[in-house]
């Protein structure tokens, strides 16, 4: 009888350790994932100024060739 209750208690802690190990893994990951979001986002907003400046520097040439 004490045998059963041994192997069950063993089994609970194998049961355990996996979740947690699993749970670690599944937190590991989403954080690489939003890194990696994150830094995709930051290079896109970079695009997007970068754009904005040359289309207002374009628009402010185009302004001054027609005032001659």
């Amino acid at each position: 009888m004490d045998t059963s209750k041994a192997l069950a208690s063993h089994l609970g802690a194998k049961i355990t350790l996996l979740s947690a190990v699993v749970i670690s893994a599944v937190m590991v990951l989403n954080t690489v994932l939003h890194y990696w979001n994150i830094r995709r986002l930051t290079e896109a907003r970079d695009m997007v100024l970068h754009t904005s400046e040359k289309i207002h520097t374009r628009n402010r040439i185009m302004r001054g060739s027609m005032l001659f």
